[in-house]
């Protein structure tokens, strides 16, 4: 066993948080697109399935906006 905290979390919800944080941050501005689940998936050695769940994820919450074939993009209405 192991005493790293992370270890039980999937990777959707890393990914969510990690963008939580992005989001709070303020390294991505309202109206600004997100890169895309592709990329994502690249540079995490994901599948795209996993990302695209974690951007879902936060769309569900208000805090991106999904434009299809734009990509996600972060919610001018999202407020820290």
């Amino acid at each position: 066993m192991t005493d790293d905290p992370n270890v039980n979390v999937l990777k959707h919800q890393q990914l969510t948080a990690d963008i939580r944080l992005w989001l709070d941050d303020g390294m991505f501005q309202p109206g600004e697109a997100l890169p895309s689940i592709t990329d994502l998936a690249s540079d995490r050695g994901w599948s795209r399935q996993t990302c695209a769940r974690a951007l879902q994820t936060l769309a569900e919450e208000g805090r991106l906006e999904f434009y299809r074939g734009l990509g996600y993009y972060v919610s001018g209405s999202w407020q820290k």
